[in-house]
């Protein structure tokens, strides 16, 4: 899997999940390890994640909670 296609995952999960009164999105990293079929997730692709993209806390318990960062491009 590449970086592109689990952003994108990631992106999805995020705007999909996140509650209306918070910024927040708890992230099911043993979930995602679950459904890409090894740990690379949590060990790997997580931590390549810019602070910018994804802020994102300590992972406790197989859970982490994230921050999706949205940027707007000026198309002029």
């Amino acid at each position: 899997m590449y970086i592109d296609s689990i952003s994108c995952y990631i992106d999805k999960y995020c705007v999909a999940n996140k509650p209306d009164d918070s910024d927040y999105v708890i992230l099911p990293v043993s979930n995602f390890d679950a459904y890409f079929g090894n740990t690379s997730f949590s060990h790997k692709w997580l931590n390549l994640f810019p602070d910018t993209l994804l802020e994102r806390e300590k992972q406790s318990f197989g859970v982490c909670r994230v921050r999706r960062s949205f940027t707007r491009y000026s198309t002029r």
